[in-house]
């Protein structure tokens, strides 16, 4: 393998100091010449999973670039390196189809160009349609020497049980909250609306700070407290599903579909009797005294998901809200 051994300013270039552990500790793997065949990199959203995981690019081939922190995951490139590969969903695609893992395979396959490692990027890997996952699971069995192949999921569950199991996983752990809030107030500083961000954003920095470029920083509290309303006339059936979707379509769909997912855990929470001190738990939704479906409940925490991936591609949300706010219709799906 090629590259000296990445200094601590080298860390600091990506200006993520929660994620500055993991990254030394990945660095004390390669000085024991432990480098990984694969891995599987995960945690919640909103934290820089990819940003680590290019930054762990980065320095198994030998390279001092560093993704920006300050770029949105969507919109970062790869490392610029001629034994780089990057998979992801295309335009006009849904997945991860079977002919882009082929094609990782020939690339992964050849001499280096550099006489170094040769590095593979999935995006989200989760993605990976039926096909796709078995092809990559035969290189993953019989894996090319000097290579290493790093998975990014949002939800790593969503994989075949035979693909995780041949990766070695790193869950990476957002911030503490005065550590996230620290880091926020350095690119805003109207502290009230970081806080309300951050507690919108369940502690995850990079979420809070694109709420906040997006202009919602102005008024967080009310606009949640207005999608509550909203949902709870949903429930009590005083407002369609059809005419609420319209609204929300012309609203940023990320908030929409965070909120979505926050008020669905919270009824988990509530089956379960947990704690919360979330954001959702300042206007709790009534809902009709009904055992909660625990399966429902899954299965439409994956849905918005998979809406949330695909918001940026969607050429009518107004559909997607449709079909996901029909769910919350009289008393909410999970309480039937």
């Amino acid at each position: 393998m090629t590259g000296g051994r990445m200094n601590r300013r080298s860390l600091q270039m990506i200006n993520a100091p929660w994620l500055d552990d993991a990254v030394q500790r990945f660095e004390g793997r390669l000085a024991r010449g432990q480098t990984p065949q694969a891995l599987l990199i995960h945690g919640p959203v909103g934290i820089g999973r990819r940003h680590f995981a290019l930054t762990l690019a980065a320095r198994l081939l030998g390279s001092d670039w560093r993704p920006s922190i300050d770029e949105p995951a969507g919109q970062l490139g790869g490392v610029p390196h001629p034994d780089y590969w990057g998979v992801g969903v295309d335009d006009d695609s849904r997945v991860i189809k079977v002919d882009q893992i082929r094609d990782l395979n020939r690339t992964l396959g050849l001499t280096s160009h550099r006489g170094g490692w040769k590095v593979g990027l999935i995006w989200p890997a989760d993605a990976l349609n039926h096909n796709a996952a078995n092809t990559l699971l035969k290189t993953l069995e019989e894996p090319a020497s000097g290579t290493t192949l790093l998975l990014v999921a949002d939800a790593p569950g969503r994989l075949p049980a035979t693909v995780v199991s041949r990766c070695e996983r790193i869950r990476l752990s957002p911030p503490t909250r005065t550590a996230a809030l620290a880091w926020l107030l350095e690119r805003h500083r109207e502290r009230a609306a970081c806080e309300r961000a951050l507690l919108f954003a369940c502690g995850a920095p990079l979420m809070a700070r694109d709420l906040l470029a997006g202009g919602e920083d102005a008024g967080v509290g009310e606009l949640l407290a207005e999608l509550g309303e909203e949902l709870q006339q949903l429930i009590d059936r005083t407002v369609p599903p059809t005419t609420l979707a319209r609204a929300w379509a012309r609203r940023d769909a990320s908030v929409c579909l965070r909120w979505l997912y926050l008020q669905t855990a919270e009824l988990l929470r509530r089956q379960a009797r947990a704690p919360n001190d979330h954001v959702e738990a300042r206007w709790p939704l009534k809902i009709p005294d009904a055992p909660v479906n625990m399966a429902a409940c899954s299965a439409y925490l994956d849905q918005i998901v998979e809406a949330q991936r695909h918001k940026d591609r969607s050429l009518n949300m107004e559909v997607i809200f449709a079909d996901l706010l029909m769910w919350w219709y009289g008393a909410a799906g999970a309480a039937r």
